[in-house]
């Protein structure tokens, strides 16, 4: 009975003993819990630097077991395991922005900082890809890369003082770095340059313009998995960076609010592979095999998005109608029209001559035969997609279609045999596909807008023109492109481009009316400068087939420039017609002009003094917004960028004339 007893006394210890454990226990995780910040939605300026490390988020706690130490005491242990999640910023929304004339298609770039060192955290393995798919390609690369969103568009519901991503940014590291003490997250607001930015520090702010910034610390104010609403605060310089502001604690409020949640995921053991990776895991790779690739019809790209049946090339020789030497007819029929996007088409462009001379092999009787294609480029607005695409003009088969741009595109440029062509975006990007082999297009990366690009007499220089006042000259090669240099006599952004016949003159405009004659070879030297405009932007140049006059459309009026006197000899703008766009037809007789209230009209360049003649057989349309003549047809193309928009194909019949 004794030891039955002593037994029961001990059990009863133990019992009372456990009960003040659990009770000290419910105590210490009260008071820690009145730490914890307030569920009302009130600006998280600062954090707290009392919440305890140990009660930052339930997910975190893998087990709590039971540990026996020494004497018998039973304690219960919080285990914290690292995860093997990942970790997702969800960048939602911002309250009213100040109006501001850079406020243009605004992003926001996340970077994760280690607040002691000011540089970017570590990754913890440096060989796994943390942002993008492609980091393994670069060992250097041992920390974890900033992450943007997409642009916010104003064509988007909303305001843009509002803007609203609500997008997902993905981190393919150990969450565990959440609760890092000294782990810092950024946000960067940050927006397109525009017209009226200043430019010495656009080239120095890299072309981002900086608008406001906040941060967070989710480690010591335990707000993983929950939206957050963080105080925006000021740049006191374009040049500033935002850690040395943050270290400093001389932070200038802004009026607004941003919001985030910074949260734990789990990402997809393998995802699908995509012609554009949008992960760390997500691998680029196209949709055919290399056995597919070989036995594919020629004018095909592995970024094609139809059926093999319905962009394979027709195999026949055009019969063209227009006669060497025959002047241009003023289209008067409307032929067909073309769906390129479903907002419109912003660009246009034929093959130079239209000749493009495939060699095609006949496997039954090895015999070679030579046909002539003639192709034309457009680039439609869908939205936020913008679609590059590529049409055989004698049947109107659609033999490319790529959607590798996130900009609307405001140009192209054809090489001499036609076998490249080249397209300038808004997306800082300049992109060169090639319809003779079969893969994804070369990349001319700029800081900037890309508002020209031109081809010089070897396929193998590309010049482009770029919201930087800069002029670049670039060399391709099979697979890759070098930068030779950078030109920058320009005293405003370049906005357009154009070359003589033999591609060894190039002439460049820019927004304060001036434009400088280049000699383009293995590089760019200087020839001249001219005053066509002083002041006013020139916005489109065009030559005259003999190249010795060219046609200039500035922001007001549309002139005929005499290259060898360097003066203007003829003004076609009236005051009841407003161009908005323009082209000299091959010939070099017609004089083309797309105006704002979606009309076309046409001059004789030889009886300047004449009224325009309005083309009747235009629909009614928009703003047109881009006009290509074909080189060897009675053929026109015009293009707006508006809802469902048509392209419009017009041609010249006799027939009509004679009935």
């Amino acid at each position: 009975m004794a030891t039955s007893s002593t037994n029961i006394e001990s059990s009863n210890e133990v019992s009372i003993a456990r009960i003040r454990r659990r009770q000290s226990a419910k105590r210490t995780y009260k008071d820690t819990d009145s730490l914890r910040p307030s569920s009302d939605p009130q600006v998280l300026e600062s954090t707290t630097d009392r919440f305890i490390h140990a009660m930052a988020d339930h997910q975190q706690i893998d087990t709590i077991q039971d540990t026996i130490i020494e004497g018998g005491d039973v304690t219960r242990e919080r285990e914290v395991r690292p995860t093997a999640k990942g970790i997702a910023v969800v960048i939602h929304h911002t309250d009213d922005l100040r109006a501001s004339v850079h406020l243009r298609q605004p992003v926001v770039r996340v970077s994760m900082i280690d607040a002691k060192s000011g540089q970017h955290v570590k990754k913890t393995r440096p060989e796994i890809c943390a942002v993008s798919y492609y980091e393994r390609q670069n060992e250097t690369i041992d920390y974890i890369l900033p992450i943007q969103t997409q642009p916010f568009s104003p064509d988007k519901s909303g305001s843009i003082l509002r803007p609203a991503w609500e997008e997902s940014l993905i981190i393919n590291d150990d969450s565990s770095k959440l609760y890092e003490e000294n782990t810092v997250f950024f946000f960067e607001i940050l927006a397109l340059p525009t017209a009226c930015s200043n430019w010495a520090d656009s080239r120095q702010a890299q072309s981002w313009y900086k608008i406001a910034w906040s941060f967070l610390r989710p480690t010591r104010s335990s707000l993983v998995g929950r939206k957050c609403r963080l105080q925006l605060y000021s740049y006191p310089s374009q040049q500033a960076e935002v850690y040395p502001i943050w270290a400093s604690h001389k932070m200038a409020t802004y009026s607004s609010t941003l919001y985030v949640t910074v949260k734990v995921t789990t990402l997809k053991d393998q995802p699908p592979p995509t012609l554009r990776s949008m992960g760390p895991h997500q691998k680029e790779e196209g949709t055919i095999s290399f056995e597919q690739l070989q036995s594919r019809p020629i004018g095909t790209t592995s970024s094609t998005s139809m059926a093999a049946d319905t962009c394979s090339v027709p195999l026949h020789t055009s019969a063209w109608t227009r006669e060497a030497g025959q002047s241009c007819q003023v289209p008067n029929r409307l032929h067909k029209v073309l769906h390129p996007g479903t907002q419109g088409c912003s660009a246009l462009a034929f093959s130079p001559d239209g000749r493009w001379d495939p060699f095609v092999t006949f496997d039954l009787c090895t015999l070679f035969s030579v046909f002539i294609f003639r192709f034309l480029a457009c680039a439609g607005v869908s939205g936020e997609s913008y679609p590059v695409t590529i049409w055989e003009v004698s049947s109107w088969t659609l033999v490319l279609s790529s959607d590798d741009h996130r900009g609307l595109v405001y140009n192209f440029s054809w090489s001499f045999q036609s076998s490249l062509v080249a397209s300038a975006s808004a997306d800082s990007v300049c992109r060169v596909w090639s319809l003779e082999r079969l893969a994804p297009p070369l990349t001319l990366p700029h800081p900037c807008f890309v508002y020209g690009v031109q081809f010089a007499a070897s396929a193998a220089i590309v010049c482009t023109a770029a919201y930087d006042a800069c002029l670049r000259v670039w060399r391709l090669h099979e697979g890759s492109v070098d930068l030779v240099e950078e030109l920058r006599e320009h005293k405003g952004l370049v906005n357009c481009l154009a070359s003589d016949g033999s591609r060894s003159t190039l002439y460049s405009c820019d927004s304060v009316g001036e434009m400088c004659v280049w000699t383009i070879n293995e590089s760019a030297q200087l020839q001249r400068k001219v005053k066509v405009a002083e002041g006013e932007s020139i916005l489109q140049i065009t030559l005259h087939n003999a190249g010795k006059k060219a046609l200039i459309r500035t922001v007001n009026q549309l002139v005929m420039f005499d290259l060898r006197i360097d003066k203007v000899v003829h003004c076609y703008t009236s005051s009841s017609v407003y161009a908005c766009c323009s082209l000299i037809s091959p010939c070099g007789t017609l004089v083309f002009s797309g105006t704002k209230d979606g009309c076309l009209y046409a001059w004789r360049t030889d009886v300047p003094e004449a009224q325009p003649v309005r083309v009747t057989c235009l629909q009614k349309m928009d703003s047109i917004s881009s006009m290509a003549f074909h080189p060897v047809e009675h053929v026109i193309v015009i293009s707006s960028v508006a809802s469902h928009q048509p392209m419009a194909v017009l041609v010249y019949e006799n027939s009509m004339n004679n009935t």
